[in-house]
């Protein structure tokens, strides 16, 4: 072959490669894709975006405050130097000088105060879904806007600690006409798929029980010997709880805007991509936060099952009603043990009360040897 027709062939390579193949195109994402045609509705946002919620927390709880003691250790040093001097003077031995400095100079206090039930906090989450088969579609903004249901005795008081799991996103969040608003905006170019949560405060306007509690102080001595009943410290709390008729529940809505696509879905490239923007409102399932009963606090009493013990006292006779069941405990055990003392004379808290069984019946042997702790 001559020279000249080498060239000729090598030159002409090129066209005959292109003249024998497509043109370059966009790489796809799948070899073939099909998917339902979108017909447009006036709940058509819930074709593209599903949102589910449901609020946790439990119930209301006690709040418990304990004050520690003040001993030796919470002076200084020129005031822990004077204490010494002080009960070395009336102490004869080293043992009697340490055990005198190992108590409390100030007693300690444990003082049980009741949460108002009327009161209380859940935390709200929800599940934002894409529910289009086209990995092109994205969720662009979502907004999750819950209320009371109409009738409803709650009130919405605040809304705060807003997290998602999607850490792409941005959240925010309002109170308007009582109904707080969870916005959610992507960072970027990201599908708002995921879950949020927000912790919400909430307020019962309706109807309330009240139950009271006893609280008794200074049960036992230093050295674990008990005090004389007449000598026990006893004060009554109060606690107030929602008494609801019906479960009360959240009505939850939601706005989403949706990138979707029409054409050019079946490649990598979004600048083929013919899409529009879709926009629309929906509702979706109620979401429960309070059962009948579920705030109503648990208290615990002393009981043999045939007869309570109940309390004689300034505001008239009532059940002996404990906050917490190592309260309840701690008074029984101390009951047992002071039982000989009781016997004679029932009064306690410096006369003001009076120790009784159901319907003002006198305290017998039997029941304190009996009595157990029970939950109301």
């Amino acid at each position: 072959m001559s020279k000249y027709k080498s060239v000729c062939i090598l030159l002409g390579m090129p066209f005959l490669l292109t003249s024998c193949f497509p043109t370059q195109k966009l790489p796809k994402r799948y070899k073939s894709y099909a998917a339902r045609n979108y017909v447009p509705t006036k709940d058509s946002i819930k074709y593209f975006v599903g949102v589910s919620g449901y609020a946790h927390g439990g119930g209301g709880s006690e709040k418990v405050k304990v004050e520690q003691g003040k001993n030796i250790f919470s002076l200084s040093g020129e005031g822990q130097k004077q204490l010494i001097e002080s009960i070395a003077d009336n102490e004869k031995t080293s043992e009697e000088l340490l055990a005198k400095l190992s108590e409390d100079i100030i007693p300690g206090t444990r003082e049980v105060k009741l949460r108002d039930m009327t009161r209380f906090n859940r935390k709200l989450s929800f599940s934002v879904d894409n529910l289009r088969m086209n990995p092109a579609d994205r969720i662009m903004k979502v907004t999750i806007s819950i209320a009371p249901s109409p009738g409803s005795e709650i009130k919405i008081v605040s809304c705060n600690k807003l997290t998602a799991d999607n850490k792409a996103v941005v959240l925010s969040s309002g109170i308007t006409a009582g109904a707080v608003n969870l916005l959610e905006e992507p960072k970027g170019n990201n599908d708002l798929v995921g879950s949020l949560s927000a912790d919400v405060a909430f307020e019962y306007k309706g109807a309330t029980s009240t139950k009271e509690v006893y609280v008794f102080n200074g049960l036992y001595n230093r050295d674990k010997t008990t005090v004389k009943p007449n000598d026990v410290v006893i004060s009554q709390q109060r606690c107030v709880y929602p008494d609801l008729a019906k479960d009360e529940v959240l009505s939850c809505s939601y706005e989403a805007v949706v990138r979707h696509v029409i054409d050019g879905d079946n490649t990598i490239s979004e600048a083929d991509d013919e899409i529009e923007v879709v926009k629309g409102k929906a509702t979706t399932s109620d979401i429960s936060i309070i059962t009948k009963g579920q705030l109503t606090p648990k208290l615990w009493m002393i009981t043999d099952s045939r007869n309570n013990l109940e309390l004689n006292g300034p505001t008239g006779q009532s059940v002996l009603l404990f906050a917490t069941y190592e309260d309840a405990l701690n008074f029984i055990t101390w009951f047992k043990r002071s039982s000989s003392e009781i016997l004679v004379n029932s009064k306690m808290g410096n006369g003001a009360y009076q120790a009784e069984l159901s319907g003002g019946a006198t305290l017998t042997d039997s029941f304190i040897k009996n009595c157990v702790v029970k939950g109301l």
